[in-house]
């Protein structure tokens, strides 16, 4: 039988950035455990970087410091905290076929090739996000809420997180958002989206109307997690959709066989 660690009994808040990430990241379906056992407090994960066995004491998975998103979602699994967190089991068995497989530089440049031209430049900007925080990855990017977001995740090219819109990247200027604010019905006032206004009363502003109304800030923007992309798949990414979306006479595309 498993003991109740003392970090399951305060739900993390914006006072703690790492924890409040990885406790709504634990939300997510993309945290969904591939087995659960509850008379021990384990569990089995597919992460984006391996293969995880879990516990309540610890996780392999790298993220630092811990509780992780692995040991939260035990912890929602078992009902000691809080939390309704969504399940999507086979996409995280795709996700354990294509780790066993191996992700090439070939399998990489066939699925991007099937893009449209939206939404690859939306997965070029994904990757220089991850390439800037470097191989442990960091905080999520915000990015408008268009089809090509749902082609990206849906092809498992890019994965959704939720809630953190204080601490996150952006991939949009002051006006995008002031006009995706406005077109969503939403508070957006002109002084706060002026050119010398403070960065952080509008990340501050996004993450009061999440928490108001999260429907309507999710119909118009996107967190796209920031370790979603590999540091090496980013490479690849980067260098192959300068060559598509910037072309230049002397590129010779790469076999993909």
């Amino acid at each position: 039988m498993y003991t109740i660690p003392i970090w399951a009994h305060i739900v993390p808040d914006f006072t703690d950035k790492k924890a409040f990430s990885a406790y709504q990241k634990a939300l997510t379906d993309d945290v969904t455990p591939l087995s659960l056992d509850t008379e021990n407090g384990t569990a089995e994960f597919e992460g984006k970087h391996g293969h995880y066995a879990a516990s309540l004491e610890d996780c392999p998975c790298g993220a630092r410091p811990k509780p992780c998103k692995h040991m939260y979602r035990i912890a929602m699994e078992l009902g000691i905290m809080p939390g309704k967190p969504a399940s999507n089991t086979s996409k995280v068995i795709a996700r354990q076929a294509t780790h066993e497989a191996g992700v090439t530089s070939g399998s990489v440049r066939r699925t991007m090739q099937g893009l449209d031209h939206d939404a690859l430049s939306l997965l070029d900007t994904v990757a220089c996000h991850c390439l800037s925080n470097g191989k442990m990855g960091g905080s999520p990017i915000l990015v408008l809420r268009t089809p090509a977001v749902a082609q990206l995740v849906n092809l498992g090219l890019a994965e959704e997180t939720i809630g953190d819109y204080l601490h996150c990247g952006l991939s949009i200027g002051k006006e995008g958002i002031r006009d995706a604010l406005q077109r969503a019905g939403l508070d957006a006032p002109e002084k706060m989206f002026r050119p010398n206004a403070r960065w952080a009363k509008i990340h501050e502003h996004l993450q009061s109307l999440y928490e108001s109304n999260p429907d309507a800030v999710n119909s118009a923007f996107a967190l796209l997690d920031g370790t979603a992309v590999t540091y090496d798949k980013a490479n690849v990414i980067r260098r192959e959709a300068d060559h598509i979306l910037y072309p230049r006479d002397d590129y010779t595309q790469p076999s993909l066989f």
